[in-house]
């Protein structure tokens, strides 16, 4: 009766209190304890360092794609400012040009003066003065780049004469010029108009009579009698 109302011994690690512990090993529960707190800090860190990257790459790009687009209006900058130097540099090359084709049926008027003069010598002092008067109209045109086109004795070019006609010649080779019936010029090698020419052309060769064609074709006596 008496052994049923003994107390149940108590547990060993229910009788140990805190103070019994080591000093080391409550240090390490205190450490143990602290480290769950500190993972959930790394694992929002993580986040804000990919947003950083990912917002410094699209810097990135947005910054290639203004230098790339830069360079391209640099280029278009630089060609369109050549254009316009150039047509600049073409409309003051042929600002004068109406002025030439103005002036240029002056010089026809000289030329056609020179050469309806006669002999005599009222004609000849007119001659020097046309003369001359052609010869400085020239030389002020020359100044401005107007220049004569050589056609008198030269081969026929399309680009730089207009042939009204040709003539048959034995004495030169064909397609050449034989006349010029009106001077051509030129503004800085531009044809303001064409040297008006005569060409020349092969001669036709000469037809053969028909008394003769006839004896060619026909036989011989020499041939009858064989035959």
């Amino acid at each position: 009766m008496n052994a049923s109302k003994d107390p149940t011994p108590n547990d060993p690690a229910e009788e140990l209190e805190p103070d019994a512990l080591e000093p080391g090993a409550a240090e390490a529960a205190t450490d143990a304890a602290d480290t769950p707190s500190e993972a959930p800090a790394a694992s929002e860190s993580a986040p804000e360092e990919s947003e950083v990257e990912r917002a410094l790459r699209e810097q990135t790009e947005r910054a290639d794609k203004l230098a790339d687009r830069l360079k391209r209006v640099e280029a278009e900058f630089v060609n369109e400012s050549k254009r316009l130097r150039r047509q600049a540099d073409e409309q003051k090359k042929y600002a004068i040009e109406r002025v030439v084709v103005d002036l240029i049926p002056l010089i026809d008027a000289v030329h056609t003066g020179i050469t309806s003069l006669g002999d005599s010598e009222a004609d000849l002092r007119a001659r020097e003065g046309l003369d001359l008067i052609g010869k400085q109209l020239l030389e002020i045109l020359g100044r401005h780049g107007v220049e004569p086109i050589e056609a008198q004795d030269q081969p026929f070019d399309p680009n730089l004469h207009e042939a009204l006609f040709t003539q048959p010649r034995d004495d030169v080779d064909p397609n050449m010029v034989v006349d010029v019936l009106r001077p051509g010029f030129t503004l800085n090698e531009r044809v303001v108009r064409a040297a008006e020419v005569a060409v020349s052309m092969a001669p036709p060769k000469p037809a053969v009579p028909a008394a003769e064609e006839s004896e060619g074709d026909a036989p011989s006596a020499g041939d009858e009698g064989e035959s």
